[in-house]
């Protein structure tokens, strides 16, 4: 069974901040939508949840937040609780309920049945229902993020053609990065469900997901400065198809970067606590 890197989401305590902020990265994003899933009392109605969307040709990038604190809010409190910054990595599959019936069958531990949840996707002048089935991996195995296994159930709403180009020249979601303080124990428990990793790298179809140790990232990424609390997300890079453009684009937005390998990185305090890397098309995952 193979998975995509669907998407990775940023939980922030400023939703419109965090948005301001990666329109001047040069994102294209989705108007604001809130969620919608399953009540207290049952029913399904409004969460206090929303978010803003970079999509992609090949995956997209969330901006995760509370729009309404009067409505259930708990997993966006959960996680800012911890730490404002990188969170949940989604796994993509065209089946959510036949992929987790099988890792089930294979002994995965912490898969549990799929949730069906939507939210009201901006399109066009008004709003179509995007619709989700998801798989949570059980928070007390998995602490290294909010790791999902999500089936996109209505595509054509979400992958809307005009939002698709990016001033920055980015064209997909490529690799997202997770501190670990035992990057073996951590790669042990993901390779049942993700199969067997190239050394610390995950390949996924298409993306990849990178374990790295705790003691490292002082080395790897040392503009997060120390990564407590760990484990956690630590940086999300993104495929772009002229560099220097997006140099460029960077520069005269006033937003410092730097060059990391054959990366730009910009810093957490310019990405609403994410380490982020812009890496030309033909080239690997995150900078190194």
């Amino acid at each position: 069974m193979s998975f995509s890197l669907d998407h990775v989401a940023l939980v922030v305590p400023d939703l419109d901040a965090a948005a301001a902020a990666y329109r001047k990265l040069g994102f294209r994003l989705t108007p604001k939508s809130s969620h919608k899933g399953a009540l207290p009392s049952g029913e399904v109605g409004p969460w206090g949840t929303g978010n803003y969307c970079a999509m992609f040709a090949t995956g997209y990038f969330e901006i995760l937040g509370i729009t309404d604190a009067t409505l259930p809010h708990d997993n966006v409190a959960r996680r800012l609780a911890r730490y404002a910054g990188l969170h949940l990595i989604g796994f993509g599959t065209d089946d959510a309920r036949a992929a987790s019936a099988k890792l089930q069958a294979e002994g995965v531990p912490g898969i549990a049945e799929p949730i069906f949840v939507g939210r009201d996707v901006p399109f066009g002048d008004g709003a179509k229902p995007g619709r989700f089935a998801i798989t949570y991996l059980d928070e007390k195995l998995y602490s290294e993020a909010d790791f999902i296994i999500i089936e996109q159930q209505t595509p054509e709403v979400l992958w809307q053609p005009e939002l698709l180009t990016h001033p920055n020249g980015v064209t997909a979601l490529r690799s997202v990065t997770v501190a670990s303080v035992d990057p073996a124990a951590t790669i042990a428990r993901l390779a049942p469900a993700l199969g067997k990793p190239n050394g610390s790298v995950f390949a996924l179809s298409p993306g990849r997901l990178d374990v790295v140790a705790a003691a490292d990232v002082a080395n790897l990424f040392p503009e997060a400065g120390k990564p407590e609390p760990v484990p956690k997300v630590i940086a999300v890079s993104f495929s772009t198809g002229d560099l220097e453009e997006t140099s460029r684009l960077l520069q005269d937005g006033g937003v410092p970067s730097g060059r990391k390998g054959k990366a730009i990185r910009v810093a957490p305090e310019y990405a609403a606590g994410a380490v982020v890397d812009f890496v030309a098309d033909q080239d690997g995952g995150a900078a190194r």
